[in-house]
């Protein structure tokens, strides 16, 4: 596990029901006793908004902030992230919507939701080797775009299930 310092700026994984896997930006406070750290949310506010949100997370909740990547063509089935509902969320490219620059139609397989979005490339954090690095596309390509074809069709279609 890395060790952070006072003001790093890092990503805590949230694993709160509904946002299971979605990485939220923000800067460690202080290290606590235990390993433990005290960080204070970017976009994420107390109940009162008044304030950015603070908590302790555990060391493994923590990432340290992903470096720029510069923008390039992304691959439908590539994972990448996304920056929605004030936090990062890995998704799988559906298709590049022409005319919108870097929008694409993204999958996200936590809440099975269809997105426009501008995207980034997924990094993957490795814990034991301290390092980022870019994800793998998926290795069964012709399942995987059976499936997403028939996604596609289904919101295109408004339904909302398969019967």
């Amino acid at each position: 596990m890395p060790n952070f310092q006072r003001g790093d700026r890092v990503e805590v994984l949230c694993t709160d029901e509904g946002f299971k896997g979605a990485y939220y930006p923000a800067t460690i406070v202080a290290q606590i006793d235990a390993g433990e750290y005290l960080i204070q949310y970017d976009t994420l506010l107390r109940d009162d908004e008044l304030a950015p949100l603070r908590e302790m997370v555990s060391p493994a909740a923590l990432r340290p902030m992903p470096p720029e990547i510069p923008a390039g063509k992304f691959v439908v089935r590539g994972k990448v992230d996304v920056f929605a509902n004030d936090g990062w969320w890995v998704g799988k490219v559906i298709k590049r919507l022409p005319g919108r620059g870097r929008t694409y139609l993204v999958f996200f397989e936590s809440n099975g939701e269809l997105q426009e979005a501008t995207i980034l490339a997924s990094l993957a954090w490795f814990a034991h080797n301290k390092e980022m690095s870019k994800r793998e596309t998926n290795p069964c390509p012709l399942l995987l775009n059976h499936l997403l074809r028939n996604m596609v069709d289904l919101a295109r279609s408004g339904k909302t299930d398969l019967n």
